[in-house]
Formats: structure tokens, sequence, C-alpha cells
């Protein structure tokens, strides 16, 4: 097990503890893996302010604040304004530093005295402030530059990994267009697929962008070239012809989640995409309501399908808390689900 290389689930978990105990941590991945996005979630779980520094657009002397002339004991002294941008005030903070590898020199050695010293000229971090510096890597160009080892052995280190079932728990709660948790569920290598010479290719933050469009133009007639334009030729697609499936669902889910008494067709000889798509707008729909019903439905699907529907009620709770995590834990409590699991504890 390569214990440096850490999923978004165990990074959020994680960040707070070094946090607390006054320690700076590096995060490194590939672009559009959500590095930004999990800091300010746990910048959240930490109850801290979260503040964003985009490091390759400073120059050094942003960090010691705009200049002014003084008078004291008869003397013009310069001083510095505090720059705004930098954390302040009572109460905890995160500093998350932004493209530290692609900052000038000069910038860069204004942030890590931030890390070292605490300070910058006359500005001084907030004693509760944590600190995060996230980097790509040296490997993948476009700009990035080598730490120097006395710098980075000031710091904690961790590589961030795509991890789908984290990210599929996010978008049930951030509301990911259902096609598109379906498609990466029957191909997850499809979350995120770097790549230096194409323009548009996979990952977290464009299947976002491909969402985002679809709900702003869901006319089917402009799926494929919406999907081509966030996530590549190939993906793209791919999930448009999956996205038709959602057109013609084995089952009519208005009339089977209300109507205990009608017929269940069956599902044989659907395939794959079918079936994920099937499972996903069964597992979508459950409330506390007709719970039983859809586990009666889910009785009627493969294994591997019904399992899928099972977990993904832990995904409906989402991962920040509120109203959502309730509702998913009740629904994992409901007799008919714990029936369910204690007769296929293999599955789940």
């Amino acid at each position: 097990m390569d214990f440096e290389v850490i999923t978004t689930s165990e990074l959020r978990d994680l960040l707070p503890a070094h946090w607390e105990a006054g320690i700076p941590v590096m995060v490194e991945s590939q672009p559009g893996l959500g590095k930004s996005a999990v800091t300010a979630q746990a910048a959240r779980r930490w109850n801290a302010t979260f503040w964003d520094v985009r490091a390759a657009l400073r120059h050094p002397v942003d960090f010691a604040g705009l200049p002014s002339v003084a008078r004291t004991d008869g003397h013009l002294l310069t001083e510095w304004a505090e720059p705004g941008f930098l954390p302040r005030g009572e109460g905890r903070h995160v500093l998350a530093m932004e493209e530290v590898n692609r900052a000038p020199l000069m910038t860069q050695n204004a942030l890590f005295q931030l890390v070292q010293e605490g300070r910058s000229g006359s500005y001084v971090l907030p004693a509760q402030t944590g600190i995060c510096a996230l980097v790509n890597p040296v490997a993948d160009g476009g700009g990035v530059t080598a730490l120097s080892p006395a710098l980075l052995n000031r710091w904690v280190h961790y590589t961030l990994s795509p991890d789908l079932d984290a990210w599929l728990r996010w978008a049930f709660g951030a509301g990911i267009a259902h096609p598109i948790m379906s498609y990466l569920r029957n191909n997850p290598k499809a979350l995120h697929e770097y790549s230096t010479t194409e323009r548009a290719w996979p990952s977290p933050r464009t299947w976002h962008l491909l969402s985002r469009s679809l709900d702003a133009q869901p006319d089917p007639q402009y799926c494929a070239r919406l999907a081509v334009a966030a996530v590549g030729k190939e993906r793209g697609i791919q999930y448009a012809a999956h996205a038709q499936v959602w057109q013609h669902l084995a089952w009519d889910l208005d009339v089977l989640l209300t109507n205990p008494r009608a017929p269940i067709p069956s599902v044989d000889g659907q395939g794959a995409d079918q079936l994920y798509a099937l499972s996903t707008a069964v597992a979508y729909r459950a409330t506390l309501h007709n719970i039983d019903r859809v586990m009666e439905l889910t009785g009627r699907l493969p294994q591997e399908y019904a399992a899928y529907i099972v977990r993904t009620f832990s995904y409906v709770s989402g991962d920040d808390g509120g109203n959502g995590k309730t509702a998913g834990l009740q629904l994992l409590a409901s007799p008919s689900v714990v029936r369910w699991v204690a007769e296929h504890p293999e599955l789940v």
C-alpha cells in the first residue's frame, strides 16, 4: 500500500488533525481532482474561515502590504498596511496556497516565510491558522517548477488520487445529473483521465461542468455536443449514448412507486448501462415513505445492482451533514433495508 497516496475522503479527515497540531500540509495532484474543494470542506469541518491565495497571481511585495509614510518621533518612516487577502481576526483560519509551484521564486519565498516564521514584514498570522499548499506534479509541465528540498522538508506531504465513491457521495448532495453518476459507476476510470494533449478531458471538475451545462440546456439534441466540449470526444460520445438510455428505462418509476399493486416488468436482457441507469434512478427516488416498495423493486434486480442501490442510500446522505445525512441514515435503518442487508451480508 502506498501510504503517501490518499483519497479525498481520507484527506478531508486528516487535514484538521494537522492544522490542530500546527503542521503545514502540501497536497499534490493532477488538475481537476478537487484539491481546493476538499480543503475548503475540511476547513468547514474545523470551523475555520477559509482563505484562498492564488500564489501564481501574486507578487512578493503583495505579502508585505502597501507602503505609506508615517512620522514617528520626528522621523519619517515607511509603514506597511496589512494585506487584506491574508487571514485576520479571531478564531480559526485556513490559508490555502494555490499553485505554489507555478509562482515566481520570490513569491514562493514570501509565502514560505509565512510558513516558517508565521509572519511577512509587519503582518503576523493569527495563532490558530492551518496552512495548506496545493500543487501540481512537476512531471506534468505547464510552468510547474520543483521546490527546494529544504522547503519541502518543512511540510507533510500527500498525493491525492481519484475517489469515485467520495465523489458520488458529494454528487448526490450537489444535484449532479443522475445519468452522469450512473455512467461513472459503470465506467469508474472515466472519473479522471488526465491528458496533456487534449483540450477537454474527464475529471471531477469537468463532469461537474457538464452537469451544470445540461441543467442550463436540457434539450437532448445538444447532449453529445455539451459532453464532448466538457470531457472530450471519446468519453463525451460514450456518455451521450448512456444518457439516451435514461429516456427509455425498463420501469416507469412514477407508476411503480405510487401504485404498490402495479406489476414489476422483468429486466432480463438489459445491459449494464440500462441496469446502472435504472438502479441510480431507483436509489435516488427512495424516501422513508416508499422505502418498502423501493426494496421490493431492488429485489427484482441482479444482486450486484441491488447492492449498488443499498450502498447509494449512504451517498444520498452527502458528506457535509445536514438534513440529507439524517434522511440517508434513516433509510439505512429502515426495517426493509436492514432485513435485506441481513440476508446479503457478503454484498455490502
